[in-house]
């Protein structure tokens, strides 16, 4: 039981760094935070398990073709409506 737990904070920890190193990374980029990770948590599962290295530098926080609300403030982000389906995010 004890190692199993050691395990699993291991894993927990693992997961905290990359989130933390995905954060950092589009801070240093001069992205917003929250649309960077609002645009990864939508295009991400969209993919399942399989991608190709195309699709992984499309998302990469130095990429020219990211969305405009990767690149703007909170205040500035314009979320769709809730009945609002043309918009894409």
């Amino acid at each position: 039981p004890h190692k199993e737990r050691s395990v699993s904070s291991f894993v927990r920890m693992a997961e905290f760094d990359a989130v933390m190193t995905i954060i950092e990374t589009a801070k240093r980029n001069d992205l917003d935070v929250y649309g960077y990770l609002l645009y990864l948590l939508t295009v991400l599962p969209k993919w399942g398990h399989e991608h190709t290295d195309e699709q992984i530098d499309s998302v990469m926080p130095w990429n020219s073709s990211l969305p405009d609300y990767c690149r703007q403030t909170y205040n500035e982000i314009q979320l769709p409506s809730a009945g609002d389906t043309n918009n894409e995010l």
